[in-house]
C-alpha cells in the first residue's frame, strides 16, 4: 500500500440498528475504490481506540484519523470525504 491509500475506520456496536447499513454502503465504496481501505472497529472492544478518534455514538466514520461522519450517511458524504 502507498501512501495515496485511504483508510476509513467505521466504529460499530453490536447492538446498533443503523451499523449494518452504513457497512454495507462503505462495503460498497471500498470495492469501487481501489485507494480506499475499510476497516471495521466495535468501539466496545476497543473503548481506547474509540475514544482517541473522539468516538462518542454509532456509528461513526473516520477516515485518515479525522473523524467526518456520524449517523446514516449518504453515499455522496463519504465519497465527498475520500
Amino acid at each position: 500500500m502507498g501512501d495515496d491509500m485511504t483508510t476509513i475506520e467505521m466504529f460499530k456496536t453490536p447492538e446498533c440498528g443503523r451499523c449494518p447499513d452504513v457497512i454495507d454502503l462503505l462495503e460498497e465504496i471500498a470495492s469501487d475504490h481501489d485507494d480506499v481501505e475499510l476497516e471495521i472497529v466495535d468501539a466496545q472492544d476497543e473503548r481506547l481506540r474509540a475514544l482517541s478518534n473522539d468516538v462518542f455514538s454509532v456509528p461513526t466514520v473516520v477516515i485518515d484519523g479525522e473523524t467526518k461522519l456520524t449517523g446514516l450517511p449518504t453515499r455522496e458524504a463519504v465519497v465527498s470525504e475520500l
